[in-house]
């Protein structure tokens, strides 16, 4: 996973340097681990690459499930949880400017 990529190809794949990566892992752990009662739950950090990557590169979900060794549907699932863990915290890290002096 993260330990496996250069520096390089952690941008290269996700927009994010690795110390960003791993910050969005530990942010997000609570909220999108999950148990799984069929399976075992794919780890944190490799949901959040798959997302990452589907994002930065806009590139088919087949073919990030190929790379992060995870099904289609598989990453189909991870992009919406991670998306939605995301969306959670982004009041905390987004403000857009509301008076007109900072609309200036």
């Amino acid at each position: 996973m993260l330990t496996n990529l250069h520096d390089d190809e952690v941008v290269q794949l996700t927009r994010f340097p690795r110390h960003g990566v791993r910050d969005l892992c530990t942010l997000e752990e609570s909220n999108i681990c999950h148990s799984t009662i069929r399976s075992h739950t794919t780890p944190v950090e490799m949901q959040v690459l798959a997302a990452l990557q589907f994002f930065g590169t806009g590139s088919y979900q087949w073919v990030i499930a190929r790379t992060c060794g995870l099904s289609q549907s598989s990453v189909c699932l991870t992009i919406n949880c991670v998306t939605q863990a995301l969306i959670r915290h982004a009041p905390a890290y987004i403000q857009f400017p509301v008076d007109q002096q900072t609309l200036r």
